[in-house]
C-alpha cells in the first residue's frame, strides 16, 4: 500500500490531536498488535523536532477500529521553534514496516504568550 500524503497547520502553545482511520481499499483496517513511529524534522535543516511512538505514548493504536491518535501537549508546541516540518507515520508489526502516511507542518505561531 502506497503511503497517503496529508498536509496540515500545527498550532504553537496548544494541544495537538490528530485521529486518523486506516483504511485499505475503502475498508478499516484491523491493525490490532502492530505499533507506530513517528517523527517530524525541519523542512529546510532536517534537524529533528519530535519523535511520536507507541511506546512514549504519542501515538495510540486502537486496533480493530484502525484507529491511529497522535498525540501532543501545549507545553510541547510550545516550544516548536519551525515554519515547515515534513514528516511521515509508520506502523510496524514483527519486523515489517509500513509508512502510511506522510506530508507537511506549517507551524502557526503563538501569539497569546
Amino acid at each position: 500500500m502506497d503511503p497517503g500524503t496529508y498536509n496540515f497547520t500545527m498550532y504553537q502553545g496548544a494541544s495537538f490531536a490528530k485521529q486518523l482511520i486506516l483504511k485499505e481499499d475503502s475498508v478499516v483496517r484491523d491493525i490490532s498488535g502492530y505499533t507506530g513511529r513517528m517523527q517530524i524534522r525541519d523542512k529546510l535543516t532536517k534537524a529533528l523536532i519530535v519523535t511520536m511512538t507507541t511506546e512514549n505514548d504519542k501515538i495510540v493504536i486502537t486496533g480493530a477500529s484502525g484507529r491511529i491518535d497522535l498525540v501532543l501537549v501545549a507545553t510541547e508546541t510550545e516550544l516548536f521553534n519551525f515554519n515547515k516540518a515534513l514528516y511521515d507515520l509508520e506502523i510496524i508489526n514483527g519486523t515489517t514496516v509500513e509508512r502510511v502516511l506522510q506530508g507537511e507542518i506549517t507551524l502557526d505561531r503563538n501569539k497569546t504568550v
